[in-house]
């Protein structure tokens, strides 16, 4: 992607101050707290932030848990949070619309996230190995980005026993995988269902989402999905 010379992103940090509102942010900074000190505080840039890529120099970001992302952000690039460990929260500004593939990866911890309803990209593993998020009848969640299947007994009866499986309305990503599991390829199972019931709130269907389901015969797509991944739908025969 190329920006215009006015808004290159920079990537060091020119200052850190202590930040107590979060009222006061500017395009230029980054509001975060650690695990040594409760309060907000700010890494400025030299200029207005548009992309967050890995190569930006993030300090402490080994004990860093909470972290708020300036309005003017349109991209979160590739690994860009991956394994911050200790990231249990991340506020993303409307107008954010492309996030990387793995960009929160390995955040084991990160249990609060919102996607914006300006996000038209998420990249594959975006949420991998993100094990904190909140989870509902066996599916973690990234907001509306439907995760992937714990495999807790609560999956198997919601997605792999019944004949019919509802995706909840609201969701608008599904993720990479999202329903297929490479423990249930080394089982050689497959989920039950003969037919899916997608929200019309749903724009985009990940690599490998059903992959393997070999019983379906039946979904519907609808309008609003601009993306379908790779093998989405492999060996559902």
């Amino acid at each position: 992607m190329v920006f215009s010379s006015a808004r290159i992103l920079v990537g060091f940090v020119v200052f850190v101050l202590s930040f107590t509102a979060c009222g006061g942010q500017k395009p230029n900074e980054i509001l975060y707290k650690t695990s040594t000190q409760d309060e907000w505080e700010t890494m400025s840039f030299e200029k207005d932030l548009i992309s967050i890529e890995r190569s930006l120099d993030i300090k402490d970001k080994e004990s860093i848990y909470a972290i708020v992302l300036p309005s003017g952000v349109e991209t979160i690039g590739e690994e860009a949070f991956k394994d911050f460990a200790a990231l249990t929260s991340i506020t993303l500004p409307h107008g954010l619309k492309t996030i990387g593939r793995q960009a929160f990866e390995g955040c084991r911890n990160l249990s609060e996230i919102n996607i914006p309803e300006t996000v038209t990209s998420i990249g594959i593993y975006a949420f991998k190995d993100c094990k904190s998020l909140p989870s509902e009848d066996g599916v973690w969640y990234a907001d509306t980005y439907l995760v992937g299947p714990s495999l807790s007994n609560a999956y198997m009866d919601n997605y792999y026993h019944p004949e019919t499986v509802r995706i909840k309305d609201g969701i608008r990503f599904l993720g990479t995988e999202a329903f297929y599991h490479k423990y249930l390829d080394a089982l050689e199972c497959s989920s039950k269902a003969r037919s899916v019931i997608i929200p019309e709130s749903l724009v985009s269907i990940g690599e490998g989402a059903f992959s393997r389901w070999s019983n379906l015969t039946t979904v519907t797509i609808p309008q609003n999905v601009n993306y379908i991944g790779e093998l989405a739908f492999v060996d559902c025969i």
